[in-house]
C-alpha cells in the first residue's frame, strides 16, 4: 500500500493535461486498430499541447524545484 502512496503522489505533481490524454488515447486503442490508435494519438497530441505546461516543468526542472499546474477539471466537495 505504501508503494501504492507514492506512486499517487508522483504522479499527482504531473501535469493533468498529459495524465488524461494518455487514459484516453489507451481507452480508444484497445478498441481500435493499431494504426486507428497511432492517428487518433497524433491527432490529440497536436490538440491538446500545453505550451505553459511545458515552460513551467521545464523552468522546475532548471531551477531545481516543484511545480504546481492548473486544474484540468474543477472538483466537487464530495462530503456535502
Amino acid at each position: 500500500m505504501f508503494a501504492a502512496n507514492q506512486l499517487f503522489l508522483e504522479i499527482s505533481k504531473k501535469s493533468p493535461i498529459p495524465l488524461d490524454g494518455t487514459k484516453d488515447n489507451l481507452n480508444y486503442s484497445r478498441e481500435n486498430s493499431l494504426f486507428d490508435g497511432f492517428d487518433y494519438n497524433t491527432s490529440y497530441q497536436a490538440e491538446m499541447f500545453q505550451v505553459a505546461d511545458c515552460i513551467q516543468a521545464a523552468e522546475a526542472i532548471e531551477k531545481e524545484r516543484e511545480t504546481s499546474f492548473a486544474v484540468l477539471f474543477p472538483t466537487r466537495n464530495l462530503t456535502k
